[in-house]
């Protein structure tokens, strides 16, 4: 059996033992992994399309020093198995996988046609290390893995690949107070990386973990903890041959950013109605209720056909972008209790998403500002209204989210400051959460009809 493993790190604690568990067991495994330390799946992609030679190969568990390229190596052999996976710090969040794991699964597919594609599920981080509280913003290895393994079922769903379960096997290692990292992340050189050989070994062969006569390790493991890396490996790969029997019903939530998020709307208002003051239009406070659900596109569309600025549209944008956009990449602030609250529906397993009408030159900037998105993202997608050529004026764009997110519209949790947004959300069939700005204070009775949770302070939630 010929196995390529496309990956890092992980793939390499996975692949150190492989071909040693198969000996042992009287099967004859050939194991490549191509390695590049926290490689994701987006460099893999970009690694593909420049035909990069920056791997390192490793035969059986041991560098060649030898550099390759995913190319180079889907032709060097006829392979049995091709296995890829997403880098630990962002395979929590679904949003980072793709387009790049589809890109990469069509490249595999086409130089390896008779390869099957499998997918290996990596784990959690050992509680209370940095690495968990700090880089990826958990409490707890439960939540962490509970966050992963959705993220890992959707991958493999979007590619019909089948998933090696070793984030089953260390949270079960985990949840017998078995000490399984080496530096709070990596597997460790025995017990941690042994299990990990055993969950492929299982998995590819369908032959049983439990009974391995493997004895060599890199670190000693007792026969307590031989058994117990067996048992774990067993357990994880049936419970996925079982389909995640226990899972739960995901949970979804949906939030506006001005006004919702972050205290934006002095500096929303200023920049969207800057138009029609340099215009010298007469206007009244129902001007900025219009405008706010538009996005930038629609607004400029509102100022040149229904108030006749003399102006062009992609100029209009531009302008408010101007004013907009060093604010929000400095000054613009997120609400009072709002970081607290989105660590606590993480911790709770909830998909956490964006939907904005500003655009991304600031919505993001901003974000990154305040430490919610970037590198390591908290939100599975960040949306503007234009990435749907749609406003939130329209009811439309509600469905459409709901067929992005891959659930009912009654399914999520949805977050605006908007009568507005509220009303059609409602329209669409969302749970409404109305939230209780400076220029909606006056409309509080209108928001309450519109909204199944009135919410006057994140820190109340």
């Amino acid at each position: 059996m010929n196995i390529l493993a496309i990956g890092n790190s992980f793939s390499q604690d996975a692949t150190t033992y492989l071909h040693q568990v198969a000996k042992a067991d009287g099967e004859d495994i050939t194991v490549i992994n191509l390695y590049i330390g926290g490689c994701s799946l987006e460099r893999h992609y970009k690694n593909i399309m420049a035909d990069a030679p920056e791997y390192d190969l490793q035969f059986n568990g041991v560098s060649t020093k030898v550099k390759v390229s995913i190319r180079q190596a889907l032709i060097s052999r006829k392979w049995d198995y091709i296995v890829t996976q997403q880098c630990s710090p962002e395979c929590t969040v679904y949003g980072s996988y793709q387009p790049y794991l589809n890109k990469l699964a069509e490249y595999i597919r086409f130089y390896a046609p008779g390869a099957e594609l499998i997918i290996q599920q990596t784990w959690a981080y050992e509680k209370d290390s940095a690495r968990l509280n700090d880089m990826v913003g958990y409490s707890d290895p439960e939540f962490m893995y509970r966050d992963l393994k959705i993220a890992y079922d959707k991958a493999a769903e979007a590619v019909g690949a089948r998933l090696i379960p070793c984030g089953e096997a260390f949270i079960r290692l985990a949840r017998r107070g078995i000490v399984h990292h080496r530096d709070t992340f990596h597997a460790s050189r025995g017990l941690g990386r042994y299990t990990l050989a055993l969950t492929w070994y299982e998995t590819l062969t369908g032959k049983p973990a439990i009974g391995n006569a493997l004895r060599e390790f890199d670190e000693e493991i007792d026969e307590a903890g031989i058994r117990a890396a067996q048992e774990c490996a067993h357990e994880a790969v049936e419970a996925r041959k079982n389909g995640w029997a226990e899972n739960p019903k995901k949970k979804i939530a949906v939030f506006d950013l001005d006004g919702t998020l972050v205290d934006s709307m002095p500096y929303f208002t200023k920049g969207m109605l800057s138009i029609a003051d340099e215009a010298g239009l007469t206007y009244d406070d129902n001007l900025i209720k219009i405008l706010t659900p538009l996005g930038y596109t629609k607004s400029a569309e509102y100022y040149v056909n229904e108030l006749g600025v003399q102006d062009t549209v992609p100029n209009i944008v531009k302008r408010i972008e101007k004013k907009l956009v060093y604010e929000y990449t400095n000054n613009i602030y997120l609400k009072p209790g709002v970081l607290n609250y989105l660590k606590k529906l993480r911790d709770e397993g909830t998909e956490l998403y964006v939907l904005t009408a500003s655009p991304h030159i600031v919505t993001d900037a901003c974000l990154r500002h305040n430490g919610v998105q970037g590198t390591f993202h908290w939100f599975d997608k960040v949306w503007s209204v234009e990435d749907f050529g749609l406003s939130k004026s329209d009811p439309q764009i509600f469905y459409e989210a709901a067929k992005k997110i891959g659930c009912e519209p009654g399914d999520i949790h949805y977050f605006d400051d908007s009568l507005i947004a509220l009303r059609n959300a409602r329209k669409a069939g969302y749970i409404t959460y109305g939230v209780v700005d400076a220029h909606t204070e006056a409309e509080i009775e209108t928001m309450k009809e519109l909204s199944d949770t009135l919410v006057t302070s994140f820190e109340e939630l």
